[in-house]
């Protein structure tokens, strides 16, 4: 039985397996900021203008999330949900275009830092608006 099943997942591409890994740790990390938080999914979807129904689906793991969608949730639940490569290297390009760095303090958790970039290294120079080197490059 169990060979079976890995010959069936050695036939699954690469991106499908990545694709169902990215949604259901977004989908669980969504569901533990309503849990830490005590909002209730009826809650959220009254924000949303949703159903409570679509807010359930899309914590089952199999719901492929909008950017929108995701900001959206970002905005209301004032939480991060996804961190782009140039947040998590302690840039983000505002929507004026300037660039700021903050620094994390040793207990900060970059997904409780509301709409705020982290550093997370000092071996990251800026270059220029579109590329970042490393100090040790």
């Amino acid at each position: 039985m169990n060979n079976k099943f890995n010959k069936i997942l050695e036939k699954v591409p690469g991106w499908k397996k990545i694709y169902l890994r990215m949604s259901m740790d977004i989908a669980q990390y969504i569901d533990q900021i309503l849990k830490n938080e005590d909002i209730k999914q009826a809650e959220l979807a009254k924000e949303l203008s949703k159903h409570e129904s679509e807010i359930s689906k899309w914590l089952s793991g199999n719901h492929n999330f909008t950017l929108k969608t995701l900001a959206k949730l970002e905005d209301i639940l004032d939480k991060r949900i996804i961190l782009v490569p140039r947040e998590l290297a302690g840039y983000m390009f505002r929507p004026e275009c300037s660039i700021t760095k903050t620094a994390a303090s040793a207990g900060d958790d970059i997904y409780d830092t509301p709409k705020e970039a982290v550093d997370l290294s000092d071996t990251l120079t800026l270059t220029n608006a579109n590329s970042m080197v490393t100090d040790a490059a």
